[in-house]
């Protein structure tokens, strides 16, 4: 087994689809993606009930990363655990580009319930070293949406 860590971003608004999160796997480890999770906090009443899709793809090859976001750190679980040596950018300006990429995960949802999906251990998603995971906000809400999202990963080797 190895080391868990959370990866969080909150309050982040979104009015188109787009990159929400790309992982790049360390060159000396796999990291399996445990769970996902995609909330809001701003569309509150019935008229702003509407529904938003998300994927989740594992990308190979040379893709060239998206650009403009915001680099996240994941947190170890374990308090004194190394530094995550997975790379994460959240909510990119330009998406991620080229490269092979195979759709995991694909799933809508209305935004007043929100989306979280757990693994079981043998179902768990593994990314080889070096390549990407990509959690990717499909289709996007009528308006901007503030979204809290995030995984729990795993990372095997290094």
């Amino acid at each position: 087994m190895g080391l868990m860590y959370s990866i969080t971003v909150q309050n982040e608004a979104i009015a188109a689809a787009g990159d929400m999160l790309e992982l790049l796997a360390p060159a000396d480890a796999a990291v399996k993606i445990h769970s996902i999770w995609v909330e809001q906090h701003t569309e509150a009443g019935d008229a702003q009930s509407e529904q938003v899709s998300v994927t989740l793809s594992r990308v190979t090859g040379a893709p060239t990363s998206g650009q403009g976001g915001t680099a996240i750190t994941p947190r170890a679980l374990t308090q004194g655990a190394p530094a995550a040596g997975t790379t994460v950018e959240a909510n990119n300006t330009t998406d991620l580009s080229g490269g092979t990429s195979v759709d995991l995960l694909h799933r809508s949802f209305n935004v007043m319930v929100g989306l979280e999906r757990v693994w079981t251990p043998a179902e768990a998603i593994e990314i080889s070293p070096s390549t990407r995971a990509l959690l990717k906000l499909a289709v996007a809400g009528a308006d901007s949406i503030d979204f809290d999202y995030g995984m729990i990963i795993e990372e095997i080797g290094g």
